[in-house]
């Protein structure tokens, strides 16, 4: 509605600056035409027929009835300023005596005039105050001169140009702009007032649709942590409890056997064997399917179980999680991004070490994981990984964004960013409180972490420097 507001407020100003021009321009033909009409009249009716006693051949006589009427009519302010032409050019007659006598260089419309020197012809226009033959009328300022063509009794043409003041541009603008304004604001606040209605309403609209569309995201998520809960819970009390009791009992069944059984025994030992490796990948899935309560700062604990399994798969790894109090949908939706970033090394990237950061970086949550592997090996690095597929579409829901480029020298960097929840907001500037950051370092494959360090952030705290012991 704000957006609404301010676009009809600068709709109105756009329309008062164009509703200005135009007024002012039609001002200015209107005067034109009136200074024409009424230079066109006092030439026929005060000039014309006074020609056959005023001049005689190109000289015009300074004590004839002619010049006493110019003057005249100088005197009562009407006309600013007379000049009198001939054809060459040569000013006959000006009310300004030092441009009497002297030859000026025409416009091409006013020398047309003399060639057409019909009553009914005229030019007018403003003054242009460069011109030679208007350098006396300079601190006038603009005027509106009309040049209108007539002839002696001997055939003479002439032609007669008189100046009038642009006072009547002005008042003709103002009338025009106190008829004009009014009525061209009136119809845009009605339209305006008229819209107001059905923009409010589509801001409503846009607003449920927008709670709608998150109502919906979050149902799809529960809906989706339901359903890994439920494959979670069927593995652990089936599938693993079974295989775990056949593990119990394979060495009891060894056991048992006649001591020449040696081949027996020893194919259920590597059957044993073999069975206790897969429940323990399939403790592994589970606890990656269903990491449990990500709440409480406990997002931290899940990735150092992810990032345990690549060390016993020989990938030295590097976790940093800032465990600052968020969401458990903000908890949920980095965890989900780590998994996949591992995975993704894992299976594809060949890598000897790994790195996984995630912490809110502004008003977003930001989560890397880079490697040293053998990187993309495609134009589009998405494509063909349908969980990177998924994982993107559900960022660019919730209003984030996923990138998988490459390292600065090698390897892969997956990056994703996503908007904290409001609660996140207040956090993601300067810090207020202490900040708890869990490091874990691992340095090497089938070995415990080398060092887990938990320490106290303080917000005056120096950076760079070793965390306190």
């Amino acid at each position: 509605m704000i957006s609404f507001a301010v676009a009809s407020l600068a709709l109105l100003i756009v329309v008062g600056a164009a509703s200005n021009w135009v007024a002012r321009d039609m001002a200015s033909k209107s005067a034109l035409r009136d200074a024409a009409l009424r230079g066109g009249m006092f030439a026929r009716i005060s000039v014309t027929p006074l020609l056959a006693h005023g001049m005689t051949g190109t000289r015009v006589n300074p004590d004839s009835e002619l010049v006493s009427v110019l003057e005249s009519r100088m005197k009562d302010g009407s006309v600013r300023h007379i000049k009198l032409w001939d054809q060459s050019g040569r000013v006959l007659w000006a009310d300004e005596k030092e441009l009497v006598g002297r030859t000026f260089v025409l416009d091409a419309d006013v020398v047309r005039l003399f060639a057409t020197p019909a009553a009914s012809s005229q030019v007018a226009e403003v003054t242009h105050l460069d011109q030679p033959e208007n350098a006396l009328e300079v601190a006038e300022g603009q005027l509106l001169e009309v040049y209108t063509p007539t002839t002696t009794p001997e055939g003479l043409p002439v032609v007669v140009e008189t100046y009038w003041s642009v006072v009547r541009i002005d008042e003709a603008q103002w009338a025009l702009l106190h008829e004009l304004i009014p009525l061209v604001f009136a119809a845009l606040l009605i339209f305006a007032l008229a819209m107001l209605p059905l923009a409010l309403s589509l801001a409503r609209r846009v607003d449920r649709g927008l709670a709608e569309r998150e109502l919906m995201m979050q149902h799809a998520l529960s809906a989706s942590e339901l359903e890994r809960h439920r494959i979670a819970s069927q593995l652990h009390d089936g599938v693993i409890q079974d295989l775990a009791g056949i593990g119990f009992a394979l060495p009891s069944i060894a056991a048992g056997l006649h001591a020449s059984a040696n081949s027996t025994r020893e194919l259920l030992g590597e059957t044993h064997r073999l069975l206790l490796k897969d429940v323990a990948q399939l403790r592994d899935m589970l606890t990656e399917l269903y990491p449990g309560n990500l709440g409480e700062g406990r997002l931290a604990e899940a990735v150092e179980a992810l990032a345990l399994r690549a060390e016993h798969e020989g990938v030295r790894t590097r976790v940093h999680v800032d465990t600052t109090d968020q969401t458990l949908d903000v908890s949920r939706m980095a965890y989900r991004i780590v998994r996949e970033g591992v995975q993704n090394v894992l299976k594809h990237a060949r890598a000897k070490s790994m790195e996984v950061t995630a912490g809110p970086t502004g008003a977003h949550y930001v989560v890397r994981v880079v490697d040293d592997g053998e990187g993309p090996s495609a134009a589009e690095p998405m494509d063909g990984h349908m969980g990177l597929q998924l994982l993107a579409a559900t960022l660019t829901d919730l209003g984030g964004t996923l990138s998988l480029t490459y390292g600065t020298t090698c390897g892969t960097v997956l990056e994703a960013r996503f908007p904290c929840s409001p609660a996140e907001h207040s956090r993601s500037g300067p810090l207020t409180g202490t900040r708890r950051v869990r490091s874990l370092l691992f340095r090497g494959p089938k070995k415990s972490p080398r060092s887990v360090v938990e320490h106290e952030v303080s917000p005056t705290a120096p950076r760079g420097g070793p965390p306190p012991a």
